[in-house]
């Protein structure tokens, strides 16, 4: 009894004598780089595959602009949705590079919000599809089949002669009436 009560007595000690917690860094690399720079630096991280790293960098890309860009927000959802799949390495373990399947749920919310951004500021008909078959994909992905087969559908009407989203759209029918015999290999390029 002697013992624990001198324990917990140091333990508040301990507590006590810490300095405060100081406020998080600003971190001004971000706030230096300029529009190219932040773009340069955030395809550079998307191409080595780290999703996460690079969202800050979109962020701030979106800051800058002076008028929305709907291939900007095309690319940002995702490279979000990748984010929310990202892998790491963790003693010798492969992880997801995101804290939880919370943070990985708010990243495909984000990545279907801007979706629709991109969505509202594409203006001919092969941007239209292209951000369509982006929403299907990741429906798709997350296990929304009629979502993404009704999504492939609304890319297809936005441009009616691509035989490679109407070949999408026919395999992930395909795969849905047979799921064990019809795989991705089966995708058409």
């Amino acid at each position: 009894m002697i013992a624990l009560t001198l324990g917990a007595a140091w333990s508040v000690a301990r507590l006590r004598d810490r300095p405060a917690p100081s406020a998080p860094a600003v971190d001004t690399s971000l706030t230096a780089l300029d529009l190219p720079s932040l773009n340069q630096r955030a395809i550079a991280l998307v191409e080595s595959h780290r999703f996460v790293e690079s969202l800050p960098y979109f962020r701030r890309e979106f800051e800058l602009l002076e008028q929305p860009v709907w291939g900007l927000h095309h690319d940002f959802g995702t490279v979000l949705n990748n984010g929310a799949f990202q892998t790491r390495r963790l003693r010798g373990l492969t992880v997801p590079a995101t804290r939880g399947t919370i943070e990985r749920v708010a990243l495909v919310r984000e990545a279907l919000a801007e979706n629709d951004r991109a969505a509202r500021l594409a203006e001919s008909p092969p941007d239209r599809a292209r951000v369509g078959e982006r929403r299907a994909h990741v429906l798709w992905l997350w296990g929304f089949r009629w979502d993404g087969v009704k999504a492939y559908r609304t890319a297809l009407d936005a441009l009616p002669g691509s035989r490679a989203v109407a070949g999408r759209l026919e395999l992930r029918i395909a795969q849905m009436r047979d799921p064990v015999h019809v795989t991705v290999e089966d995708e058409v390029p």
